[in-house]
């Protein structure tokens, strides 16, 4: 089976880094909406917001991906930043990174989709091979930060993946350090998720604005027509009283009566004498 190139393969919030380029030349990370495919990855202010950017992945292969990249280490008390990715696409180079480690892995596999059906591959082909156990595992646990064996996939970040698991006081330190990262995940998402809401209710206001505009350009339109209606039968009115007032005296006429004036032009019995 072929899978379609218009195919939503993942869809979600992650903080995008900044190029540095522009007239601003910022390299804060910022939430935007990402929408996967296997072609392009784009992303967006937030849903169905306005697409900021696209980058074209047609080209890429497993080797155009990095997790937890040197270039870009984490700054800040900031959790957002931990859980990093880098996507090495030809036009240019990628870094986005997730609020939590899973999130993270659950973005990986499907990058990892979008480059094998790339490669071509059908989804029969490319789906058992992506979750299957024998595929290069996806980073699990970063129990090690000073490690410099790196076991499964390539990292070449501050935070290293080993297979072994915490023992002793190494196991208090992971835990102890996990759970602040999850609080401050936390605290990221509830900002995160303030952010968007502030942002859909700015959009909200700025639609009911225009409505409201909108409403009122129509309303002002309505009662300017009807004022020139009144102007028009206004003056229609006054054409048609000054055509009636020299029609009343032709009644006046016919039954005989005459004005002063007339009579006083009348001749005298005299004036017929001979």
């Amino acid at each position: 089976m072929k899978a379609s190139t218009d195919q939503v393969l993942r869809k979600g919030v992650l903080f995008k880094k900044g190029s540095g380029h522009g007239p601003f030349g910022r390299k804060n990370w910022k939430p935007r909406y990402f929408i996967l495919r296997p072609h392009t990855l784009s992303y967006y202010t937030f849903e169905d917001g306005e697409l900021k950017g696209e980058l074209d992945i047609s080209s890429c292969d497993e080797t155009a991906l990095e997790i937890m990249p040197a270039d870009s280490m984490k700054t800040g008390s900031s959790a957002s930043t931990i859980w990093r990715v880098a996507i090495n696409a030809a036009e240019r180079r990628l870094l986005v990174a997730a609020s939590t480690e899973m999130e993270m892995n659950h973005w990986v596999d499907k990058f990892l989709l979008a480059f094998r059906i790339n490669s071509g591959m059908s989804l029969d082909q490319v789906l058992p091979d992506t979750f299957s156990q024998n595929s290069p595992p996806v980073i699990r646990n970063f129990q090690n930060f000073s490690s410099h064996n790196i076991h499964g996939r390539r990292s070449t970040g501050d935070i290293r993946y080993t297979e072994s698991e915490p023992k002793g006081n190494d196991m208090q330190r992971h835990s102890i350090a996990t759970q602040s990262e999850c609080h401050s995940a936390t605290n990221d998402r509830k900002e995160q998720e303030s952010l968007l809401d502030m942002q859909r209710q700015r959009k909200r206001e700025a639609r009911e604005k225009e409505r409201l505009e909108r409403e009122k350009r129509l309303l002002d339109a309505e009662v300017e027509e009807k004022k020139q209606d009144a102007n028009e039968l206004e003056h229609g009115c006054t054409e048609v009283e000054i055509v009636r007032k020299p029609i009343k005296r032709a009644p006046e006429i016919n039954r005989g009566i005459t004005s002063p004036a007339a009579v006083s032009q009348t001749p005298s019995p005299a004036e017929f004498a001979f």
